[in-house]
């Protein structure tokens, strides 16, 4: 499922529910962030964890761009954590 939330693509997408709509890569970074901030205020992920940006990107299927500004988003506190 949360493969579902992050990929970027300009092709449709169907879930798993055969459903069938677009996904906007402009949002990547914000969806990855929210993911990561969820793990984190839901104790799945304690702050300060050091990520492995190649496996957490590959479980995710993003390139490490966005994960990296995600972060960097989070580390600067603008999630007001």
């Amino acid at each position: 499922m949360v493969k579902a939330l992050l990929i970027a693509s300009k092709y449709p997408y169907k879930d798993e529910n055969n459903e069938t709509f677009l996904l906007d890569k402009s949002s990547l970074t914000e969806r990855i962030y929210d993911y990561l901030r969820n793990q984190i205020v839901q104790n799945q992920m304690a702050p300060g964890t050091r990520i492995n940006y190649e496996q957490l990107a590959n479980e995710l299927n993003v390139s490490r761009m966005p994960l990296r500004e995600a972060v960097n988003q989070l580390s600067q506190g603008q999630g007001h954590l």
